[in-house]
């Protein structure tokens, strides 16, 4: 599993082009990218965005500094890759970490003010 942290995106790359052709150009271009992924959106359609993983952070940095990557005579800007966060949010004591089927806290607390409540 290689971390979130060494990974890029590569943008506006054309739906319609060979994703086959495309990888295998990176990879030959860059031998430390070890998987190209094209991203999906919420409905599990391809967009136009693709993620490099790569196993070393010189290389990464080196590719962000460029800010662009030419593949195919095509030069396309790069971006870090961002990970999207995950944070657990409690909705019965508006505390990090858990939900509420989990939580020991018996009162409720309003999401407006703060206070300890009985029943919202």
């Amino acid at each position: 599993m290689i971390p979130p942290q060494l990974s890029l995106i590569v943008k506006n790359v054309d739906l319609n082009l060979d994703f086959e052709d495309f990888c295998s150009e990176i990879k030959l271009l860059y031998p430390s990218v070890k998987n190209v992924i094209r991203m999906k959106n919420k409905f599990q359609s391809y967009i136009k965005l693709v993620k490099l993983e790569l196993i070393s952070s010189s290389v990464r940095e080196e590719l962000l500094n460029g800010k662009k990557i030419i593949i195919g005579y095509i030069a396309y800007d790069i971006t870090e890759y961002l990970a999207p966060a995950t944070v657990l949010i409690c909705s019965k004591c508006m505390g990090l970490g858990h939900f509420k089927k989990q939580c020991s806290q018996i009162k409720n607390t309003c999401r407006t003010c703060g206070d300890l409540v009985d029943d919202l």
